[in-house]
């Protein structure tokens, strides 16, 4: 049993590190004609006993993709660039309007609810998870 549990960890490299970070309900703000970012949001789930990070994340139809969040100062909303995005051990992070969020750049093509962008998330722990989200309108604000 124990040979079998060890050659599992080899074959599958989650098994031996715990749990990967799942995404949910990924899905991509529908911009308006011409916008130059566009929002990513989702939500990243921790199962693991180790925090992990987003360090990353990139697209085939856009120039750069950012990890951003947006903070409140002297009531104005900013958005601040960030190397990384948490998501502690066992627990959830929300990138969400008004908050961490993905900012998307230079779009090859408007995008219209309905489309469907395939992103590559990436973590400090070198793995990477391919998603895809739909494009959705404001006001279906996901989470």
């Amino acid at each position: 049993m124990r040979v079998f549990c060890l050659m599992m960890a080899l074959l599958v490299p989650g098994l031996a590190l715990g749990a990967a970070v799942e995404v949910e309900d990924p899905w991509v703000a529908e911009p308006p004609p011409g916008a130059p970012v566009v929002g990513g949001f989702m939500l990243l789930h921790n199962g693991s006993d180790e925090d992990r990070s987003l360090v990353g994340a990139r697209g085939d139809n856009f120039g750069k993709i950012e990890l951003h969040q947006t903070v409140r100062e002297d009531g104005m909303a900013r958005m601040i660039p960030q190397d990384s995005i948490p998501i502690p051990a066992g627990s959830t992070t929300a990138l969400e309007h008004g908050g961490y969020h993905l900012m998307l750049m230079q779009p090859e093509k408007t995008l219209v609810a309905g489309d469907r962008v395939a992103l590559e998330l990436r973590f400090d722990d070198g793995s990477k998870v391919s998603i895809e989200a739909p494009v959705r309108r404001m006001g279906h604000m996901g989470h």
